[in-house]
């Protein structure tokens, strides 16, 4: 039943509704501490940071990955403490705290080689690239962006995808990168109708409204 919760909680958020999808996870991690599931809680956790952060609930969020990481540390380098970490960076980033963010995706992708972690290897690329974007080198973040949106692509992970064109935009908007920004995040609304992903229409939308207000393009 808690494994069915946090697959519906993840699915909540992914069409933009992050108080049940909170509900849920809520009821889920309750029944893993019970239980005595790390990994499936750390997981479990780390999704529930995401859906606060859309909230504005920052610091629950910080407070959830944290536990997360606190729980599976003890256990040595995994695919889960890779995982954790990766969301740890995700939420320093998204607060400006380029330091942290640096080190936990390093530290995250040093875990992905030990492990052979696919999956964590390419958020870490991915998440490194967006941390650049923002604040960091705007131009090599870009480059690390686009080549991890060929890599969702050559993997056929549409999700991926849809993550990669959404920080490539939204970066790239935020780093004057109009051009390549404005490509990605028509590409991603596209992607997100497709596959159903209402929040990441919603949000890319909502960057190429704040770019053409920021390029004067006022009836668009």
């Amino acid at each position: 039943a808690a494994d069915l919760r946090v697959k519906l909680g993840s699915q909540l958020r992914i069409i933009d509704r992050p108080e049940e999808s909170i509900e849920h996870l809520d009821l889920a991690i309750a029944r893993y501490r019970e239980t005595g599931a790390t990994e499936k809680l750390a997981d479990a956790l780390g999704l529930l940071q995401g859906a606060l952060w859309n909230l504005r609930r920052f610091a629950g969020g910080q407070a959830a990955i944290d536990e997360a990481i606190a729980a599976l540390e003890p256990l040595g380098p995994s695919e889960a403490l890779g995982m954790a970490l990766y969301r740890d960076a995700h939420h320093q980033m998204l607060a400006r705290h380029a330091r942290p963010a640096f080190a936990q995706i390093e530290r995250a992708a040093a875990i992905a080689d030990r492990v052979g972690s696919e999956r964590v290897g390419w958020l870490a690329q991915m998440m490194t690239g967006t941390i650049h974007i923002v604040v960091g080198d705007a131009e090599e973040g870009a480059r690390l962006l686009e080549h991890s949106a060929q890599r969702a692509e050559d993997m056929e992970d549409s999700h991926f995808l849809s993550i990669a064109l959404g920080m490539l935009g939204s970066g790239g908007g935020e780093a004057r990168l109009y051009p390549i920004a404005i490509d990605a995040l028509e590409r991603g609304v596209e992607q997100g109708i497709a596959t159903d992903e209402d929040y990441g229409v919603a949000y890319n939308r909502s960057w190429l409204a704040r770019i053409a207000f920021e390029q004067g393009r006022w009836d668009e």
